[in-house]
């Protein structure tokens, strides 16, 4: 089981490429306005809908814990107890919960790998032609009054999630490491940019979420066509692994209409059939 998350940051190559020109052309039918996103909302998305939509098979991690048998992080599970409401509204009062790591009571360092993966995303023609647009910090650390020692943002949340249960020396840190650049192809129909106010693409891209799913996920092991699977078969993210794949500014949208906008990313495992390198576990 591979653990992938997905931020938006504009540090990628350009989309598409922009030529400069002196005439002036009439908008494209698919670029959308600088403030089209003013007024838009976060949308929730959750990893059963993630996982249903690439039609991957496989236990999903619920908050009653990990699945047995499961090759995948270093994690541990455990319950509080408060009067509350349940997804379907009915009263709870016992809460279970899966955190990666080792369990705080125990103290000490868990530094778990997480590979970056630059994606590049190319938009093309419907006819998959290449398109020409014509128009005139997660890592470091930082003092937190959860931890006494200066730490990842990541482990500070956490550790402020078990106030005095955690020892003093407990932590759960990320060690990034650059990996090979990957493309996400897209045909003309299933997004939609907006340019920069110098005419270069883009300050934005909004991509149907179907589709980003399927060139996202693979749909089995091995497989090159898609960013995650040419990313595993590369060695590139194992199940020991926390990966981010770093894209443009890429939102994404709903049935197909811009409006039903923005996802703004996953944070969602990756379920393919083990083997014997790993005893067969999924």
């Amino acid at each position: 089981m591979r653990i992938a998350t997905r931020f938006n940051m504009f540090l990628c190559a350009l989309l598409v490429v922009s030529v400069a020109s002196v005439f002036s052309f009439a908008t494209e039918s698919d670029e959308l306005p600088a403030n089209f996103l003013a007024g838009k909302h976060v949308k929730k998305n959750s990893n059963n809908q993630v996982n249903q939509a690439h039609k991957k098979q496989g236990n999903i991690p619920t908050p009653h814990g990990f699945p047995q048998g499961v090759d995948t992080l270093v994690n541990f599970t455990h319950h509080f107890e408060s009067q509350g409401i349940y997804l379907d509204g009915s009263p709870h009062h016992i809460w279970e919960y899966s955190m990666v790591g080792n369990d705080p009571a125990h103290g000490g360092t868990t530094v778990i790998n997480a590979p970056v993966v630059p994606v590049t995303v190319d938009m093309r023609n419907f006819d998959g032609s290449p398109r020409f647009v014509v128009n005139g910090t997660v890592f470091g650390v930082a003092s937190y009054s959860s931890s006494p020692v200066p730490t990842q943002v990541t482990d500070a949340i956490q550790r402020a999630e078990f106030g005095n249960h955690a020892r003093a020396d407990w932590h759960t840190l990320l060690a990034p490491s650059l990996k090979t650049p990957r493309t996400m192809v897209l045909i003309r129909g299933t997004y939609r940019f907006s340019l920069n106010a110098d005419g270069t693409c883009c300050r934005y891209v909004l991509v149907d979420h179907g589709t980003f799913n399927n060139k996202l996920f693979p749909p089995a092991a091995p497989d090159n066509s898609t960013v995650i699977g040419a990313t595993e078969v590369a060695g590139e993210m194992t199940t020991k692994d926390i990966s981010t794949f770093l894209f443009p500014n890429t939102y994404l949208f709903d049935n197909g209409d811009p409006n039903q906008c923005c996802i703004l990313g996953y944070h969602s495992f990756d379920f393919e059939a083990g083997d014997a390198n790993n005893g067969n576990r999924l």
